[in-house]
């Protein structure tokens, strides 16, 4: 014989349960706070990218002669990847809506870093657009869970 249960609720216990459900159906809806979150996790991802040189991403080629080729020859062996004045890290900006959430730069010449060229090796500073990096991925799983279930636990 199989087990069973029945459970008797009250009429007052379905009310309550409908302005959960209710209140669960407007956070699933609006998703623009925990994009907003999404995007700044991704500008700071995007700014230890570049602290660590390409670290996040297994790291950036390095330079063709072993450091910055300064005006009078020399070789600067300190200088930093992509840093040189800091206005292309700092040109990464949050962006987010409703339906989704990013970060990126309008300088025209991120895209030739980010992608490579004939004569420029990729130096990627974003992650993977399809979440593929575990890190990123449960980051942005763990921002979705918290606003979907912050006021419910």
């Amino acid at each position: 014989m199989p087990i069973k249960t029945t459970i008797n609720v009250r009429n007052a216990s379905f009310g309550r349960a409908r302005r959960v459900l209710t209140k669960l159906e407007k956070r699933i809806e609006d998703t623009s706070k925990a994009n907003r979150d999404v995007s700044i996790w991704l500008l700071r991802w995007v700014n230890q990218n570049f602290r660590s040189e390409g670290g996040k991403v297994g790291g950036w080629a390095p330079f063709k002669y072993g450091g910055r080729v300064q005006k009078d020859g020399s070789i600067n062996t300190r200088a930093k990847l992509l840093q040189k004045t800091g206005a292309l890290r700092k040109s990464f900006l949050p962006f987010y809506s409703r339906a989704n959430a990013g970060v990126g730069s309008f300088i025209p010449y991120a895209e030739f870093h980010e992608l490579g060229t004939q004569h420029l090796p990729v130096r990627r500073m974003l992650p993977e657009e399809d979440l593929s990096d575990p890190d990123v991925e449960e980051a942005v799983i763990r921002i979705y869970e918290k606003h979907l279930l912050g006021g419910f636990r």
